[in-house]
């Protein structure tokens, strides 16, 4: 671990103007010096003031109203501001439980470039966005174990990695709104860099895809998620190897099939696979 390590989190939002106040609340406790929050914030209206107390109590807030969209390009764009020793990208509409970079700083060690963390719902903690596993262990092609929220970097293996595929993420301006972190993992890891997954530490999320109601919104989102999965994939058919990505289209497929006894999660595995289709051929 880096003697006095500091932490740049960079904080891509738009349209979020509640939850993101969660988020300030779980990092504002930390010392003077060990957090700076890079805040690109693409809403019409500034929302600067939102930082005005975090600014107070000595957490450096380095903030920037953009005229674009796209979370990669933001993240991106963010990167350019980052100089701490390790780098996160936190959701606006997460929150991190208490002391995760105080434990996030400890588990790094000379032989780890990058972490995940596990998530669950803060106010049901039987739910998550995404189901990882309870079991430590190596970040690989075939078990990745993350999601973009709960990655953390070394700023060495970020300069060695370089930027998010701006092709690829939420409002990217294409069908491929997801997807971004996997790829950016796969570049990592073919690069020879080892990433750790340790699922006794989390960040919390909502888990929005657990509700039980579908609507026109959840369909947009499934098609969107798909088609980034699919042009992930494709993109990586040969750095993953045959067996691998065989096998994580032949899953698509199989989410369909085994989901039949569910309609709700039945229409999510639908419409996910005919975002995937198309992402996957690049149409």
């Amino acid at each position: 671990m880096t003697s006095n390590p500091k932490f740049s989190l960079i904080l891509c939002t738009l349209g979020n103007f509640t939850d993101i106040k969660n988020f300030i609340s779980s990092i504002i406790h930390y010392d003077k010096g060990f957090v700076e929050l890079i805040v690109v914030d693409q809403n019409k209206t500034s929302i600067s003031h939102f930082f005005d107390e975090i600014r107070y109590v000595g957490v450096i807030v380095k903030y920037f109203h953009v005229n674009f969209t796209g979370l990669s390009r933001a993240r991106n764009f963010g990167l350019n501001y980052a100089d701490g020793d390790y780098i996160a990208f936190p959701d606006d509409d997460c929150c991190y439980s208490k002391d995760l970079l105080k434990n996030v700083a400890n588990y790094f060690s000379n032989e780890i470039d990058f972490l995940s963390v596990n998530t669950s719902d803060e106010k049901d903690t039987t739910k998550s966005l995404v189901c990882l596993p309870q079991v430590r262990g190596e970040i690989s092609y075939k078990e990745r174990k993350s999601v973009s929220f709960t990655l953390f970097f070394t700023k060495r293996a970020i300069n060695l990695i370089g930027l998010f595929d701006q092709n690829m993420g939420v409002g990217a301006g294409t069908k491929y709104g997801a997807g971004e972190e996997s790829d950016y993992i796969v570049r990592a890891l073919h690069l020879g860099l080892k990433g750790v997954y340790f699922p006794d530490l989390y960040v919390f999320h909502p888990a929005k895809e657990s509700t039980g109601f579908f609507n026109e919104e959840l369909k947009r989102r499934m098609i969107s998620y798909g088609g980034g999965y699919g042009y992930f994939l494709r993109k990586n058919f040969f750095v993953l190897g045959y067996i691998i990505a065989f096998k994580a289209v032949i899953g698509v497929f199989w989410r369909v099939i085994k989901n039949i006894p569910s309609q709700f999660k039945l229409k999510m595995a639908v419409y996910f696979l005919c975002g995937f289709v198309n992402g996957f051929l690049k149409r």
